[in-house]
């Protein structure tokens, strides 16, 4: 397989070669981020041969009644800007197949008449970025509030629910950690909690992969939170007193690509004062941008969607009821005209779900045995925001018995997005 970092080195030949190989292996391609990275490399080999030839592309011409139709019309393609009437008698040819590559032929057609009207995209010009808005940026640079007291929490129940449904809920009620974004900070130690960026790792670890063609694909670093920093909030003493725990997750999963691809690591080391940071094996086609963490004490309670409480209601009226309550808990201390624009991330607690209930919940014999124990929702850090598909959330599961026992490994993971 041809790298883009040793194109130079190869002649022409081996180029055209290089570039058939490549058109060959991106259709059996079934990890979108593995095809990203095809891409990448196919961009490569043709600015490499733009290079050489002028921008004639003149070594690729034969490939234009290559035997394999699909390289065929991928190399008809590429003289669109050049030759439009090499490109379009070849792709006029292939159009007359009742196949699919007659099919992808004839939508090459279609779309090269609208490039013609419309401006092809490779002469857009770039729009220049947006700077975020002060709502975008109210949460990474301002302290977290407070959380809801205990005393604030009855009160709010026992305003909306009758008496035995806020004792209930009170019972049902759980210590949560929010993880509240930062700008990250330049120059940070390698042990701090963040989100994104590369990784703090032991000196011998190796970055998980996922099983790709033609080359396994390495997982998006997510985040760490040095347990450390939990210390003296409600809910910590759940988690170890210090070490860090390190979560990592396949790019198509975690970007609502593909619900299948749910690889993911999770990974808890006890001494943090030896970690090093750890740059990715090769360029991730996915980037998760960088964001300093700090934390805040919360109250929560389950989601109103949670078949934990949704079998307590006796009607609509009660439910609303309790939905308005949530949403107070949830959002408290936050300006009403910033809440949209918050992440709610937290360690513990009760998912808060984007859906209904959680796949791995809903099908538990022992839901209660089965906890969160991180969930990301989208989050800014000043400069650029992070999303998990539209409106997504990552959680990361485990059992009471594997939280206890420290074996983080065994989480189990899930997105839901809007």
């Amino acid at each position: 397989m041809a790298d883009a970092k040793n194109l130079t080195g190869l002649d022409d030949d081996a180029l055209v070669e290089a570039y058939v190989e490549n058109v060959q292996v991106y259709e059996r391609i079934g990890h979108i981020g593995a095809a990203n990275r095809q891409m990448d490399r196919r961009r490569a080999i043709i600015d490499e041969l733009k290079r050489r030839s002028g921008g004639s592309l003149q070594p690729l011409r034969p490939l234009l009644e290559h035997p394999d139709l699909n390289v065929r019309h991928t190399a008809a393609i590429e003289f669109r800007r050049i030759d439009h009437a090499a490109f379009e008698a070849t792709t006029k040819a292939l159009a007359e197949r009742q196949d699919l590559i007659g099919g992808e032929a004839r939508d090459s057609l279609r779309l090269d008449a609208r490039a013609q009207e419309e401006g092809y995209p490779e002469d857009w010009t770039p729009r220049e970025p947006i700077p975020p808005s002060k709502e975008m940026t109210w949460q990474c640079d301002n302290p977290p509030p407070p959380g809801v007291s205990d005393g604030e929490l009855r009160q709010l129940l026992g305003s909306h629910l009758n008496a035995q449904t806020t004792e209930v809920l009170l019972r049902l009620a759980r210590p949560a950690i929010g993880l509240w974004p930062q700008r990250p900070i330049p120059g940070a130690p390698t042990n701090v909690s963040r989100l994104g960026g590369e990784p703090s790792v032991p000196a011998d670890w190796s970055w998980p992969m996922v099983e790709a063609e033609p080359e396994d694909e390495p997982m998006l670093f997510l985040g760490q939170i040095n347990c450390t920093d939990l210390q003296g909030l409600a809910g910590a003493e759940r988690l170890p007193a210090s070490g860090m725990l390190s979560f990592f997750g396949d790019a198509d999963g975690v970007t609502g690509c593909d619900f299948g691809g749910g690889d993911t690591a999770v990974f808890y080391w006890e001494d943090t004062d030896t970690l090093v940071l750890r740059g990715y094996p090769m360029a991730p086609t996915e980037t998760i941008q960088p964001c300093g963490l700090t934390f805040r004490p919360i109250t929560d309670l389950p989601h109103p969607e949670s078949r934990s409480v949704k079998e307590l209601w006796r009607d609509r009226t009660a439910a609303t009821k309790y939905e308005t309550v949530y949403r107070t808990v949830r959002e408290y201390g936050i300006p009403k005209d910033y809440v949209g624009y918050c992440s709610f991330s937290k360690l513990l607690g009760w998912p808060t779900l984007v859906q209904q209930e959680l796949e791995e919940v809903r099908y538990c014999q022992d839901p209660r045995g089965l906890q969160l124990l991180l969930q990301l929702d989208d989050y800014h850090n000043g400069a650029e925001g992070t999303w998990w598909g539209p409106g997504g959330s990552l959680y990361f599961l485990i059992t009471d018995a594997d939280l206890s026992a420290r074996r983080f490994a065994n989480c189990v993971f899930e997105i839901q997005v809007t």
